[in-house]
């Protein structure tokens, strides 16, 4: 969302990219220890091969319907609706997911 509020000042665009690439670089070691510690070990592999599949899927997905959205919305509109998408995403994530000790399960 903030790429397409920047995008006419050329400095804070690289700036916001850069953020959103440091914060991007960390999704995949946080996943990875979450499911070290939370996930019940004979599923740890199932789960985070599910995980990475979803994710090429998601970016499958994202660049067959990008074109469509710039044709029809204009550029913007590719950052707004996937911005969108995430907070959306975020909402049954957080309320299921939280910080806490790890299950006896998961050992």
């Amino acid at each position: 969302i903030l790429t397409s509020l920047v995008a006419s000042n050329l400095i804070l665009l690289i700036a916001v990219r850069v953020l959103l690439g440091a914060a991007e670089g960390l999704t995949y070691p946080a996943i990875t220890e979450f499911i070290a510690h939370w996930g019940p070990v004979m599923e740890r592999t199932r789960i985070f091969t599910l995980m990475s599949s979803c994710n090429w899927l998601g970016l499958i997905v994202a660049y067959g319907l990008t074109p469509f959205i710039m044709e029809s919305l204009g550029w913007e509109a590719v950052f707004y609706i996937y911005g969108l998408v995430g907070f959306v995403w975020s909402v049954p994530y957080l309320s299921l997911i939280h910080i806490s000790e790890p299950t006896r399960q998961a050992e």
